[in-house]
């Protein structure tokens, strides 16, 4: 169990549905961009966010991480939402 799944199963059903929603927003204004890169890459979030909302919400958090990853091109944009895309509907 990772450190987030603790925290999410430790609140209540209201307030992990505000969490899922909107962590990653507030990670990406706060420039914690490390902070949201590891979030992204925990399965436990990755799990509640598609069971709890759904998978487009998570995908739309990825578009949010690759902006503001340092380096980053649209270029690049268009190949990680295909991946993104191709791996949720296999997954689907």
């Amino acid at each position: 169990m990772s450190n987030f799944d603790e925290h999410l199963n430790n609140i209540s059903s209201e307030k992990q549905l505000y969490v899922l929603r909107t962590l990653t927003n507030h990670l990406a204004e706060a420039g914690q961009e490390s902070r949201l890169h590891r979030l992204l890459t925990d399965l436990a979030f990755m799990e509640a966010k598609i069971q709890k909302i759904e998978p487009q919400s998570l995908i739309q958090d990825y578009d949010l991480s690759f902006l503001n990853w340092p380096g980053f091109t649209e270029g690049a944009e268009m190949s990680h939402r295909i991946t993104i895309t191709k791996t949720f509907a296999a997954v689907s």
